[in-house]
This record gives C-alpha cells, structure tokens and sequence, in this order.
C-alpha cells in the first residue's frame, strides 16, 4: 500500500564518511540459516515470554499464522522493488547475493505474497515507542545488540531478533505493537545491502517510517487493517516465506522440544496455524509429532517431569536464589541425557556424556532468580549453551559455578544409580573386569587434578594373553583402562567386540597369520600395554602410556568413544612426548607419529584435544 497523504517509505540513511560497505551476508541473520523456523520460534516465543503483562491473568499467548495478502498492500511495495533491484545492480554486490535479491525481486513481483504473522497476547506490548534509547521498541526496531532485560528474562533483543529475517526471502519485516501506555507503532526493516540510487552508497539496513521525522506510523489508519494491532501485544509479519510448504510441523516440533517445561508449567500456550499447543494437549501432541523422530527428546525430557523422581537442592552461592528442581525418570529406552532449562521454560542445552550406570531422562529448571541471572550471562545470541568464558566479571568463577552444578546433578543421578545396583546380585571374580566407580572416569564424578594424578599411581596388572586350542595363535587382548581402574577382554575368533562403557585402550601385535589383518605387518612394534587417563580436565589433556615388548615405528590412533559406543576421531591440539618434552606430530583423524619404539621402555605422550571434554577414550598403535 503506498500512502499519498504522509511522507511515509523505505529509508535506507547514507554511508557518510565513506564507512564500510554492508553486504547481504549478514552474520546475526547467517547464524540462523539451516535451523530458520527452529530459531524463529525459540527467539519469538522466548520475547513474548520476557514481555509477559504484570497483571495479565493466565498464560502468555502465542499464535503463528500463515497469510497471504496481495503484494500491493505491502508497506512501501514498490519502492520496495526498485531498492531490491539497485542490490542487484550495485557495483560491489556478489553474484551469490545477486540471485538472492533476483529471487526478492521475483517474490514481490508476484500477485501475492505469503507473510507469517505472529502474535503475543497477554504481554505489554513494546514499551518506549518514543524513547530514543534502551526501550523494548528501540532495541528491537532500530538498535543492534543491546539489552534492558531483567535477570529472569530468556534473550536480549540481540543477535536473536535476527532470526525472523532468516525466513524471510524478502529479508524484510514489520512490526506493530501497542503497549500498556496506550501508545501504538508499525515499521517495517529490511536487511538488505548496501546500494546506491543516484545519492550515493547508503547502508545495508533500512526502515519503512516518518522518512521526515524518522519516528514509526503511530497512526494505524494510515497502514492496511492487516497490519493494525487491535489488542496490547506485540505482531510480527515474516515477509516472502522461505519453505512455505512444511513450515507447520516444523514449527510445531520447535515448540514442543525447547518449551515443554514453559507449556507443562502453564506459562505459555502456542497455537500453530488451527494447532493448539499446551498442557493439556501437550502429551497427545508429543505422541504425534516427536515420538518417532529420533532427533528430538521432549519426549523423554517430558516423561521424567511427570513420571520422574523429582528432587530439589539449592546452590548455595546464591543463597535463597540458587534453587534448583531436578526431574529423573529411569528407563532402558532412554538416552542418558538431562536437559538444562532456565525458570523462563525454555531449554537451553543438556547434559550428557554420562558413561554407564542407569538408563535416565531428566530434566534440571533452575528457579532461583539470581541463578538465572548468573545462566543468562553465560548464554551466547542462540541461547543453546553456557560459556563460562562469556562471565565479563570473573570466567573463573562462572566455571566453577557451572562445573559445581553439572557435578550437583550428576551426584543426584549417582545416587539413584547406587540404589538401582543395589538390587543387583553380585557374581564372584567379575570385580576383575569392572571400572572401579571410585576412581577418575567413574560415569558421575568429577574429581579434582591432585587425585587424577593420585589414582594415575596404581598401575594395572598386565593383562594376560588367552591361547586359542584350535590355533594355538596369540589372540589380541584389548585392555579397557577406566580412568586408574580397568577392564579386561578378550576378542573371540572371528573378531567381534564386546560391548563396553570405559575409556578402551588396544594394541596391535605382529601378526603371522595371513587371514587376519592384512594392514599389520610381521615387522610392526609389538605392544603389550596401553593406558590412558585424563590429567587436566580444564585443558583436555591426557596421558597415554604406551609398553612395548618389542622394537619398532608405529603410530598412535587416539579415537573418542561416543555415546553410542561408536569411535570417531576428535581433533587433537598438540602431543608431547614426555620423556623429552618435545612435541610429536599430528596428522590427520588424531593418529600422533611416527614414534621410534624401544623394546620394555615406556612411552609417555601428553595428549591435548581442542576441546576440553571428558572423553572415554580408544587408543592403538599402528604400524607406520
């Protein structure tokens, strides 16, 4: 719709001074490709949760809503066009950013354009229309990166508010709110480039507004009824729809998985087109909608709230405001995995790794306001993880405090652990082939650098090679070194494996045998001992033992065993030799070598990956 009474349309200001030209591969927007309608409705629901009214009565509403409108009732259509085609024209635009604005152009050309519209209720609405700084309004609208939220809000208005703009093919959006204050606005962003249409070069954002007073249209009568807000809240209006066709379920399946804690709890209800969404709904629909689809796990998350043992501690760094409530459900389907949610019921990240006992779901929500606080400001713009070193006042202490709560939830599982062992019989001799639970790698504990080392002392038995009757061949043990504990195994003739949970260490012998494997040949380094534990798990370093009961050149293949108990390779940052303190070459799928190996001299390589997890690991030597 062009408006002929008002000086009202697209303003795209100048790059004066001659700043950096903005091309269309904006990074806020990039972070949200490939996951857009995900991160659509984490970003948009999380907003609308933050914005909920002080005296609204019942839960926050949110209802996405797909329409299509005639393109000419577009806000600023065709001038809409020609700036989409001066993008592509422009002297300094790529040629992959040409077919993107060549797709916009052919978008708004057509009759219709398909729009989302989302929509808040029993919110405030954007507050500060007329401010010009730190409002609700200003940040979202016309402001990058800032923040005025209170500590138990879920975002910031940051780099999150980007994500409407990745489903967009017009990479354009309008707002319209009206607030508690009475004060209604619309304006339309576009993120676009940098162009120049016969003024010189302008920015890469622009506003559909006042192009005289740079303020929003608080006039409503002004815009199509389409766009005008009748009731306090908040609308969003996704222009030009990337996938249109199967937006629904995926939608539907983003709200489930990263806000059943926010539905269970009453806080929100999400209708998704004629979809309802929530608690009483909200099993029927999991059933529906994630149960068979392996790449979510509300379903689980979603059994252990309300199947679960449920459990309370507080952390006390926080005093009154560090409570925590803990949701456990043990189960043999279940994935070992615990999700981390924040009191604004939407899940942030989980936690995993855990390494035999139970089979478990569960789900942590920290309550307490200061904790939350404390969560918020480790959270990067996608809100799926905490990172201790985003902590500006002291990253030490965040770790601390993170690593305390991880150890506090694993302790709790620990517990139910012990209590499910207890009802099992014990059979003699099998302690032999067990992790010792009290030492490093034990699938709850988290113990300090002193007593890894303490624990690196005892040094295993030598396992015993096996003689096949048949053959009369040395089999190939594999020693399954837990931490300072092991467990021993050994292969059967045709070659299997046998399940294990431990950090698993191999060696490879010389091989006569011109039926087993080809790749060992009689002149490869025998080795009758490998060991490996972690001794810095702040760094991610290792230590691997290696005893050869033979001369030779091998190499070292260090593989990570994931929770599947499938190998991959982690990549590794550096190996030193420890006898001379002299690094060791890495290649390719972490193998560390060549090593020159002397007949009953160990070999001691400190291993440091690039990431700093606990990892069970899988290690040989190969020959070179």
């Amino acid at each position: 719709m062009e408006n002929k009474k008002k000086n009202y349309g697209w303003d795209f200001p100048p790059n004066i001074g001659g700043g950096i030209s903005e091309c269309f591969n904006n990074a806020g927007i990039e972070s949200f490709k490939g996951k857009h309608w995900k991160s659509l409705a984490r970003e948009t629901i999380q907003n609308s949760i933050d914005a909920r009214g002080k005296n609204a009565e019942g839960p926050v509403i949110v209802k996405f809503e797909r329409i299509d409108i005639p393109s000419d009732k577009i806000p600023g259509k065709d001038e809409l066009l020609e700036i989409l085609k001066a993008c592509r024209d422009y002297r300094k635009t790529p040629e992959k950013a040409k077919k993107a604005f060549e797709r916009g152009i052919e978008v708004l050309s057509k009759p219709f354009v398909q729009m989302l519209k989302i929509s808040d209720y029993n919110t405030t609405g954007l507050r500060g229309v007329f401010s010009d700084e730190n409002s609700d309004w200003h940040n979202l609208v016309k402001s990058s990166g800032n923040s005025n939220k209170e500590s138990g809000a879920g975002g910031s208005f940051g780099i999150g508010k980007n994500a409407p703009f990745a489903c967009s093919l017009l990479r354009t959006v309008f707002y319209a709110t009206k607030n508690e204050d009475g004060e209604t606005a619309f304006q339309g962003v576009a993120q676009l480039a940098s162009h120049d249409r016969g003024e010189g070069e302008t920015r890469g954002t622009g506003f559909y507004r006042n192009k005289e007073t740079y303020d929003p249209i608080t006039d409503f009568s002004d815009i199509d009824e389409v766009f005008r807000r009748e009731e306090i809240g908040t609308d969003v209006f996704v222009a030009g729809l990337i996938d249109a066709e199967n937006w629904k379920d995926k939608i539907i399946k983003a709200v489930i998985e990263n806000f059943f804690v926010a539905l269970h709890e009453d806080q929100l209800v999400v209708y998704v087109d004629d979809t309802l969404i929530n608690r009483e709904l909200l099993l029927q629909l999991i059933d529906e909608y994630i149960k068979e689809d392996k790449d979510y796990m509300s379903d689980q998350y979603y059994d252990a709230i309300c199947n679960g043992v449920p459990i309370e501690f507080n952390m006390d760094d926080f005093g009154e405001d560090g409570k925590v409530q803990l949701f456990i459900k043990e189960d043999r389907r279940f994935k070992r995995k615990v999700a981390m949610v924040r009191s604004t019921g939407m899940k942030i990240t989980h936690l995993d790794r855990f390494r035999g006992g139970i089979f478990f779901a569960g789900v942590m929500i920290a309550k307490g306001k200061k904790l939350n606080e404390f969560l918020r400001q480790l959270e990067p713009p996608t809100h799926d993880r905490w990172e201790p070193s985003r902590y500006e006042k002291n990253e030490r202490y965040a770790k601390r405090i993170l690593d305390k709560l991880k150890r506090r939830v694993r302790e709790e599982i620990m517990k139910l652990s012990k209590t499910d062992e207890a009802e099992v019989s014990t059979i003699e001799g099998m302690g032999d082939f067990l992790p010792d639970p009290t030492i490093e790698s034990s699938p709850f504990e988290e113990i300090g650098n002193d007593e890894y080392l303490e624990k690196a002392n005892e040094i295993p038995k030598e396992a015993k090679v096996k003689k096949d009757k048949k053959t009369e061949k040395d089999q190939l043990p594999k020693i399954t070194v837990n931490g300072g504990g092991r467990r021993k195994e050994n292969n059967s003739n045709n070659g299997k494996k046998r399940e294990n949970y431990g950090t698993r260490t191999k060696r490879r012998s010389r091989n006569t045998d011109p039926g087993k494997d080809k790749s060992i040949s009689s002149e490869a380094v025998s080795i009758s001992r490998i060991r490996a534990f972690c001794v810095d798990p702040d760094k991610g370093t290792y230590q691997i033992s290696i005893w050869p009961d033979s001369g030779g050149t091998g190499v070292v293949q260090v593989m990570v065993v994931g929770e599947d108990n499938k190998l991959f390779p982690e990549p590794l940052r550096k190996a030193i030799s420890k006898e001379t303190n002299q690094p060791l070459p890495i290649t390719e799928n972490s193998k560390i070598g060549p090593i020159t190996f002397k007949k009953g001299k160990k070999e001691t390589i400190l291993a440091t990956f690039k990431e700093p997890f606990r990892w069970a690991l899988e290690v040989k030597v190969n020959e070179n």
